[in-house]
Order: structure tokens, then C-alpha cells, then sequence
């Protein structure tokens, strides 16, 4: 394979890699990586799909890895995974709601974009504004979990502080939930006391609980 930079890369396989099965979890982490002219974007990344394919670095085109020197012993120079594969939930299993996973951070989707016909397509002449919400529903999709509607997000929110920190669920902070309010809002639910909230869905600021089987 050869980049646009001219170095090659080398593609292996390993055939005794695990495959992912029924109920297996996939965990996402995430980097800010640049995209030109000074800007980086946030994104995903797992190989969970890809854990039997790497790629090593062939930049000194020999068709063989490089290697480099760590602690007096030699290493292959390959690719990065930043990703971790697990079993079971990635967040906290909470019995009548199943699995519970805060995101770390997510990303908004365009206005007037592709994805934005998919994700919310309500959300028309608005092609100027970050869909924070539609963003929000696409990552907790992603990772194999759905954005809670209203009801389920409050029921969470209006445990006790006690219960929320035993269960591992956030004690303050305001979250998206599923259910709409129009074209432009949709409803958030505040964690310090289960209040219900309306915001518009460009906003920038709620913060994402994903639930799962």
C-alpha cells in the first residue's frame, strides 16, 4: 500500500484473531487528529472489527518492517490502536435499564449534510448550525447502544445521589435525551435533580448517556 506521502505500508493478517460474537461490546476511544489548514476534528477509532489486520511501516521501502530501539530491546514500527475490545458492557450494568454508558465526547453533524438526512431529517434550512443532538444519537448508534428517550434519562436521573454513585451513573450535569420538541429542540434531563429541560439541538453543551441489551 502506498501513501500520498510516497511510504508503504505492509498489510498482515493474523487467521487466529478473535472475531467478535453476539453480545460482544465494542469500545470506542477517541483522538484529535489534524485535517488541514491548522484545524484538527475529533473521531472515533476501533479495530475491534479489524483485530486480525494491522499495518506495518515500510518507509525505508526494504518490504520488511522497520524497527526502532525501546529499553535495549528492537521493536516493528507499526501502526496505532487505540482501541480496546471487551466483553459484556462498556459502561455499568443497571438492572431494568440493561447497559448504561456515558460517552467521553462525541461529535455534531452538519447541517444540510448526507448524514443529517439520516440521523435527523427534520432538521431542514438549518444547513448553518453543528446538529449536537442528531451527533448525539449517531455516536451512542456507532457503539452498538441507543440515546434513552425522555422517560427512560429521567428515571436514571431521579435516583438518589447515593444510588447514582453505587450504580456508577453521573450525579450532575445535563444529557440528551431521544424525544423531540419540534423541529429544532429536543429534550435534556438535568442529573443534580431529574428536572426537564428543553434545548435547541445545536447545542453545545449536554452530554451523552448511551443504554444497551
Amino acid at each position: 500500500i502506498i501513501l500520498a506521502d510516497g511510504a508503504t505500508l505492509i498489510l498482515t493478517y493474523n487467521p487466529n484473531a478473535g472475531i467478535i460474537g453476539d453480545g460482544d461490546t465494542v469500545t470506542p476511544s477517541f483522538a484529535d487528529l489534524p485535517i488541514g489548514f491548522g484545524r484538527t476534528k475529533k473521531f472515533a477509532y476501533t479495530t475491534s472489527v479489524t483485530d486480525s489486520i494491522d499495518f506495518v511501516m515500510d518507509v525505508n521501502g526494504f518490504k520488511g518492517p522497520n524497527s526502532e530501539a525501546r529499553n535495549g530491546k528492537q521493536y516493528d514500527i507499526r501502526s496505532f490502536k487505540v482501541a480496546r475490545f471487551s466483553k459484556g458492557c462498556a459502561g455499568n450494568n443497571i438492572n431494568g435499564f440493561g447497559c448504561v454508558y456515558q460517552l467521553p465526547s462525541y461529535s455534531p453533524i452538519k447541517g444540510g449534510s448526507e448524514e443529517i438526512k439520516k440521523w435527523d431529517p427534520k432538521f431542514v434550512n438549518a444547513d448553518s448550525y453543528d446538529n449536537y443532538w442528531a451527533g448525539a444519537k449517531k455516536a451512542c448508534d456507532d457503539i452498538g447502544m441507543s440515546l434513552p428517550d425522555e422517560s427512560k434519562l429521567k428515571s436514571l436521573a431521579k435516583k438518589t445521589t447515593a444510588e447514582k454513585e453505587q450504580l456508577g451513573l453521573p450525579t450532575s450535569g445535563k444529557f440528551w435525551s431521544s424525544s423531540e420538541q419540534g423541529l429544532y429542540s429536543a429534550y435534556k434531563i438535568f442529573f443534580d435533580d431529574g428536572a426537564t429541560g428543553i434545548d435547541v439541538k445545536y447545542a453545545e453543551l449536554n452530554k451523552v448517556l448511551c443504554v444497551g441489551d
